[in-house]
Formats: C-alpha cells, sequence, structure tokens
C-alpha cells in the first residue's frame, strides 16, 4: 500500500500533460503515483517498485504498450 493507505499506481504514459493531470487526480485521492515517459522506464520501475496497479498508454514513442505488456508480463 501507498502514502495514506491508498494504493500504489504506476502511470507508463509519454505525455507530460496526461501524466500531469493523472498525477493530481490520484495524489488528491491519496494514493502513491510514480510515472515513466516512456515503456523502457516504466518496465525498470515497475521491477523496483511493484505498484498495486499499472495504468498503461498504447500508442508511444520508443517501445509502444504492447512490447511494454509483454515485457512486464515476462518479468512476473
Amino acid at each position: 500500500m501507498g502514502a495514506k493507505g491508498g494504493t500504489t499506481i504506476l502511470f507508463i504514459e509519454d505525455e507530460l500533460e496526461q501524466r500531469q493531470l493523472y498525477r493530481f487526480a490520484f495524489e488528491q485521492a491519496g494514493h502513491r503515483f510514480l510515472q515513466a515517459d516512456g515503456g523502457e522506464n516504466g518496465v525498470a520501475l515497475a521491477e523496483k517498485e511493484k505498484p498495486d496497479v499499472i495504468l498503461l498508454d498504447i500508442v508511444m514513442n520508443g517501445i509502444n504498450g504492447i512490447e511494454t505488456l509483454k515485457r512486464l508480463k515476462k518479468g512476473k
């Protein structure tokens, strides 16, 4: 569990504005919010932090969301 008893959420999204919007909303709701600006960083952060929930953009620069998901599942 994250800060204030909320869940730890990892948001993998390449658009800064989207990350800022979701960060504000989830932190206001009492959750710990982690963010990554792309698939490779997201996979590394997920392996390190073990979040409760991962929100993943599908269309991203670099490795896309589908490839990111495959890598996340492989690391299980």
